[in-house]
């Protein structure tokens, strides 16, 4: 706990620190060179940042991620970073080559793209994403500490009119280049340096491993045998269970038939039984309507 503390303290110290600084250099350089040559510095940079993108192809992330989780594993770690490391070479040298065809592409600020390039070499040599996986958060937050003050000392001692523009440029992406320069000088403390057929062997034994140890199962006969048993088994149980369904429902079907035959055969009964004491009904009101009669009849004949 106290480890996660302390990483993410001097993580957010860090953060803050890369925010701060413009707002202490930004002000300084926009007057003593101008908004014309800060503006071009911009939309340089803005374009190099594409290239950079794609030189790191998001290694940072996907890095940080596989260092953590074989952090524990030294040889393991030195083939995940060389493997990863390899892969940003490619990609930035695909980057810089682009880059080259854009300097070509504007000869009137030919030496400011020149002096940007600083900042592909630099993505080439980003190696942040193996100290963040191994949580040497300190080394990283005191590299970018020291770089930071440095390029802002160099920009008020060496940037001072509007002509110094190639200066600042270079102040900035050689600092960058610096600071991930000096990432490399612990390397071996963390990472064992393995040749590339090594590397490539290592690595397709250690999948065949994986692979071997994924398909032992198929490979055991008698598990094998277990297998086809369990599934004749699985087969017998869903054969029955659909044999049940079907009978469960047929015995459903047939006592909901029964249901409605016997509602039915009560809704005819209670129709009968209406009817016959309708009948009832009208048969007594007729014999005590020949009763009256027969009554007043009776009492004429005494008068």
């Amino acid at each position: 706990m106290h480890r996660i503390r302390t990483n993410f303290i001097l993580n957010t110290f860090a953060q803050v620190l890369r925010i701060i600084t413009p707002f202490i250099t930004t002000p300084y350089v926009s007057r003593v060179l101008g908004v014309g040559n800060v503006g071009t510095f911009s939309y340089s940079y803005s374009i190099q940042s594409y290239f950079s993108l794609f030189a790191v192809l998001g290694t940072v992330a996907y890095g940080s991620r596989e260092i953590a989780r074989i952090r524990d594993d030294r040889e393991q770690t030195s083939i995940v970073f060389w493997e990863i490391e390899l892969l940003t070479i490619f990609t930035s040298m695909v980057a810089i080559l682009g880059w080259c065809f854009v300097i070509a592409l504007h000869p009137e600020n030919r030496i400011l793209y020149l002096l940007l390039t600083a900042y592909l070499i630099a993505a080439l040599l980003d190696i942040s994403w193996l100290y963040t996986g191994l949580e040497l958060f300190p080394f990283i937050v005191a590299r970018s500490v020291i770089v930071r003050l440095l390029e802002v000392a160099c920009i008020f001692v060496f940037v001072r009119t509007k002509n110094d523009l190639p200066i600042y440029c270079a102040i900035m992406g050689g600092g960058t280049l610096v600071g991930n320069l000096t990432l490399w000088i612990s390397l071996k403390k963390n990472i064992d340096v393995i040749n590339l057929k090594k590397l490539n062997k290592k690595r397709r034994r250690d999948r065949e491993r994986q692979k071997n140890k994924n398909n032992q199962f198929n490979y055991d006969p008698d598990k094998k045998a277990n297998l086809l048993e369990l599934q004749e088994k699985l087969r017998a149980k869903i054969e029955s269970f659909k044999t049940n369904k079907g009978k469960r429902t047929q015995k459903k079907e047939q006592k909901r038939l029964q249901q409605e035959k016997d509602k039915q055969k009560n809704q005819e009964n209670k129709e009968k039984n209406e009817i016959k004491n309708e009948e009832n009904k009208n048969k007594k009101d007729n014999k005590q309507n020949k009763e009256n009669k027969e009554n007043n009849k009776n009492k004429k004949i005494k008068k």
